[in-house]
Order: structure tokens, then C-alpha cells, then sequence
């Protein structure tokens, strides 16, 4: 049960992580002709968390499971 709990605490902090994600990148497509050279250096950090976030999904599915 507990390590079910982790689980779901892991998975809260990585759905924040992604919401500001989604946040950034609306705000990438709002400044896109001013900070067209600073975004593209933090594309690939928003790849990386992407990644790292569905991953955490596929976590939290597991501990579900594990939970019922």
C-alpha cells in the first residue's frame, strides 16, 4: 500500500512538472519571434521532461493496479 502511495506522490509532482511544461510551450508559441534562440536551446529539456512524464503515467497506471 505504501509503495503504492509513492507512487501516486511521484506521479502528482511529475503531472505539475508537465502542466508547466504545456504552460512554457504556450507561452513559446505566444513569444515565438522574440525568444526564438533562448527556446531553442530548452526544446530539448522539454523533450527530456516529456519523456520523463510518460514514463511517471505509465507509473502511476502500474500503481493503480497494484492499489485495486
Amino acid at each position: 500500500f505504501m509503495l503504492s502511495f509513492i507512487f501516486i506522490m511521484m506521479s502528482l509532482i511529475t503531472l505539475y512538472f508537465y502542466i508547466r511544461i504545456l504552460y512554457s510551450s504556450m507561452m513559446f508559441n505566444y513569444l515565438k519571434l522574440k525568444w526564438f534562440n533562448f527556446m531553442f536551446k530548452f526544446n530539448f529539456n522539454y523533450y527530456l521532461m516529456s519523456t520523463f512524464s510518460l514514463i511517471s503515467l505509465g507509473g502511476m497506471i502500474l500503481s493503480t493496479m497494484m492499489f485495486y
